[in-house]
């Protein structure tokens, strides 16, 4: 039992260095620094490969428990309903922990994946992946502002093709589409 909490553990170190990961690509889509994607991608991908693979060495830990679940692929749940005191609560509160991970990561997911399909709509509308802000007039202080037209677009994001943009924006869509974790989900069911 001991062996099981220690992979639960490392799997839910493993999901809260990807969640910090998909943290990361956020803000990189919520700065416009669209010259950081391809990195944080990558980022993204490394940590999720690693998770998976936590996924898989939490699945042997389980199926080497012996415990009368009634299930061939118990949940943790169940896992910890059949185990004894004290190893029971310290399962409870990995499948407590593992689910606000999990839920964090897919709500970064909806998140980010809506950045993306906004910053492909405003890309074919405009043929940039950011307006020129308005002019300004309103008072502040009292005072009328001066008129200003400025690009709202940091310079590196102005410096790339629209098409490389959209290439990124693109591939930041499909990797986090290919993040979901359908065992690991239903072991927490």
């Amino acid at each position: 039992m001991e062996d099981l909490v220690e992979v639960l553990q490392r799997e839910r170190d493993l999901l809260e260095r990807l969640r910090f990961r998909f943290v990361g690509l956020e803000l990189v889509l919520d700065a416009l620094e669209v010259r950081y994607l391809d990195w944080a991608v990558h980022d993204v991908q490394l940590a999720r490969h690693r998770a998976r693979e936590a996924d898989l060495v939490r699945a042997a830990a389980v199926g080497a428990v012996r415990l009368d679940t009634g299930d061939a692929t118990p949940s943790l749940r169940d896992v910890a309903a059949a185990a004894p005191a004290p190893w029971a609560g310290m399962l409870r509160d990995h499948h407590d922990g593992l689910c606000a991970v999990v839920a964090e990561i897919e709500m970064h997911s909806h998140r980010i994946a809506q950045s993306c399909r906004d910053g492909l709509a405003t890309l074919a509308r405009t043929g940039r992946l950011v307006q020129a802000a308005q002019p300004v007039g309103a008072a502040v202080g009292g005072l009328a502002a001066p008129e200003a037209l400025a690009d709202a677009a940091p310079a590196a994001a102005a410096d790339l093709d629209p098409l490389a943009i959209e290439r990124m924006l693109g591939e930041v869509l499909t990797s986090t589409s290919r993040l979901r974790m359908p065992a690991l989900l239903a072991f927490l069911r």
